[in-house]
């Protein structure tokens, strides 16, 4: 639960008419995944509404689970698979929460009561229509940027990980019983993949051209396609184009995104601002903060300032190797305080916009901090001791034991490459299944080195995990990620989630 004083603290960030709900998207939004799951959004990825084509649009937004799902809300409760907006409203990076992006659907409960009358009379329920849909239909992307993976990158799923296209269940009926929903939305979201390249979008766009053209569009795009036919497509919207950039340096930009043209992509930019000019939409820019960019982004906050850009900060988990999350104590607070001392405007609306989600990038980075300061998983000489009680008291071959005093060791020196190519040796020699299922054996094994305890509650979700671990699965994928998490986040990532969750994550992550 959140407690009081920050629900305080974040509606004071707020507009009045948003402060009845922590969040509105389970009462006016929809988000489709590329399984055919629909959500209340993009980051509640465990608490389904429904599937399509299991079950029609219909039934899902007036469905038991979506109900549950308000219920949970209504009472403050985040617990319901919000544990993302949840952490960053406890770090205070309330601009940055995804919750904050519904409060323009907020609405009263006497809003709409003609329209809640007739659902009531049909469907049983008192609750309007959605305001806002996002789609995230298909991974089709041309691009392999780094911090990605196969589940939003076609082009790194086949390429990168090896593995076949994600069926994706949206055809021309989906799109079907979409026109019901249009007249009532405010706002459509298109992610990908890229959405330029995305067939049934343009079905959608279509439908959204002839039935509500006003709807306030908005599509996260790459900004590497801009042809004769996305021209056409704009000029019948209102889009607001986001641009995912996380660099405007040309060399910093190629090493985040591969196989993209930094020329092409600042040409097609300046096309989509004189668009956005034209048509009185918004663009904005939707930035990764990762080790890779980190000393440029005062830089990119003043670009979006002087150009009239509205700046989104994205909050990068994974993987740890570019996340600032995971960077050494000493060098997250004096990036801390780098971005303190940045000198930035506030002498327009936009400008006070980029520089609230800076301060609350900032925000974020010190919850980490504190958090990295306190971890309950730090390597002490403690630590040490309590690794040879242990040791001899394992059933497990040499490599196995060889294995975790090798993850220790370089934990404790904070070395993740070292640690990465440790392991890869490890996998190399002794091959990719034996490897996986070892790794999460030795988590155990770590948990006991840095507490001195034995958890019934680790071994429990140990016993869930490992039941994944079929024949089926692809394990040097599996291995390939592993290597490139570190140890003691991953076992903290595990004791903090419900298993339910931690499921999805895995299934996720390793395309189970």
């Amino acid at each position: 639960m959140i407690s009081p004083e920050i629900i305080a603290e974040y509606n004071a960030t707020r507009e009045p008419k948003a402060t009845g709900k922590l969040c509105h998207a389970p009462f006016s939004n929809i988000n489709f995944e590329q399984n055919g799951d629909v959500t209340a959004c993009c980051f509640n990825r465990t608490h389904v509404l429904g599937n399509y084509p299991a079950m029609s649009l219909l039934d899902i937004w007036f469905s038991e689970k979506a109900n549950e799902l308000r219920e949970y809300i209504n009472a403050n409760d985040l617990s319901g698979g919000c544990e993302i907006c949840a952490k960053q409203l406890l770090a205070h990076n309330f601009m940055g929460s995804r919750a904050r992006g519904f409060d323009q659907s907020a609405t009263s409960t006497l809003d709409n009561v003609p329209e809640k009358l007739r659902n009531i009379l049909k469907h049983g329920q008192w609750q309007q229509m959605p305001r806002s849909m996002e789609f995230e239909l298909s991974n089709t992307c041309n691009l392999e940027c780094v911090m990605c993976h196969g589940y939003f990158s076609s082009s790194i799923r086949k390429n990168r990980e090896h593995l076949p296209p994600i069926h994706q269940p949206y055809d021309s009926a989906f799109v079907e019983q979409l026109k019901p929903f249009l007249p009532y939305l405010n706002e459509a979201k298109f992610l990908g993949g890229e959405p330029f390249l995305i067939d049934t979008y343009y079905q959608i766009w279509e439908a959204i051209a002839e039935i509500n053209p006003n709807i306030n569009i908005y599509i996260t795009t790459n900004a590497t396609i801009y042809n004769n036919k996305v021209r056409t497509l704009l000029n019948r919207l209102r889009v607001n184009p986001v641009i995912s950039i996380d660099s405007l340096v040309e060399t910093t930009y190629n090493n985040i995104r591969k196989n993209a043209s930094f020329t092409r992509v600042m040409e097609n930019i300046n096309q989509l601002r004189a668009y956005c000019q034209e048509r009185g939409t918004q663009l904005s820019f939707a930035v990764c903060p990762m080790t890779l960019n980190k000393d440029e982004l005062p830089s990119m906050v003043h670009y979006a300032n002087r150009e009239g850009i509205r700046l989104f900060f994205n909050t990068v988990f994974q993987p740890e190797i570019y996340s600032l999350k995971f960077l050494p104590d000493a060098e997250l607070a004096s990036l801390i305080e780098q971005y303190k001392a940045a000198d930035i405007a506030t002498d327009t609306e936009i400008a006070r916009h980029n520089k609230s989600v800076f301060n609350d990038l900032i925000h974020q980075l010190e919850a980490w901090l504190a958090q990295a300061q306190s971890k309950p998983f730090k390597v002490l000489p403690s630590t040490f001791e309590q690794w040879a009680k242990l040791k001899p008291t394992l059933a497990a071959e040499p490599w196995q034991i060889a294995m975790c005093e090798t993850t220790l060791t370089q934990l404790k020196d904070n070395n993740g490459i070292v640690l990465e190519q440790e392991l890869e040796q490890v996998v190399t020699q002794q091959g990719a299944q034996p490897f996986v299922i070892a790794y999460f054996q030795s988590l155990e094994w770590l948990y006991t080195a840095f507490t001195g305890n034995e958890s019934e509650e680790l071994k429990q979700k140990m016993i869930t995990l490992q039941s994944i671990l079929t024949p089926e699965l692809r394990y040097e994928f599996i291995a390939s990620e592993l290597i490139r998490m570190r140890p003691d986040q991953l076992l903290e990532t595990i004791m903090e989630f419900s298993t339910e969750r931690l499921l999805h994550e895995v299934n996720v992550r390793f395309n189970s």
